[in-house]
């Protein structure tokens, strides 16, 4: 909430481990290549500060897999955001996937123009069906990042 930052990274974790703390923003990572992934996480992060979060988030997770990543390559991947509600913001996953890293961001591209949408249908029991929301929004189905 104030934007303090802490981290911990133990002397367990291999093949390399650590952390990268500012104010509001954390980078850990744990069993990556090396120093380079947590630095190229937290510089996409702090590159995108005109981003929404969920999209800062995906283009750090994006940087350090192109910086690496972990040595046996990844299975998985997520992103989970909350705000103020007890639902989460986005919540996407990709398991057991040979790209999870890819396969976030397609999913991320089709989910991220409806994360207001969703926030909205709560409260609100006629918003309209999310195709016929997002051309009132003049949006289509994706956007492109990068």
């Amino acid at each position: 909430m104030t934007g303090l930052g802490a981290a911990r990274t133990g002397a367990g974790n291999k093949p390399w481990a650590g952390h990268r703390v500012e104010r509001n923003v954390v980078v850990a990572t744990n069993a990556v290549v090396g120093a380079e992934v947590a630095d190229s996480m937290f510089d996409a992060f702090k590159r995108g500060a005109d981003l929404p979060l969920w999209e800062r988030l995906l283009r750090s997770l994006e940087a350090g897999k192109a910086a690496g990543g972990q040595p046996d390559g990844e299975t998985s991947s997520g992103l989970y955001v909350v705000d103020r509600d007890t639902y989460p913001l986005v919540d996407l996953r990709v398991d057991l996937h040979a790209t999870p890293v890819t396969e976030l961001r397609r999913l991320a591209d089709a989910y991220f123009p409806l994360v207001a949408y969703y926030n909205l249908r709560p409260r609100d029991p006629n918003v309209p069906p999310a195709a016929e929301w997002l051309a009132q929004q003049g949006r289509g189905g994706s956007r492109e990042h990068g």
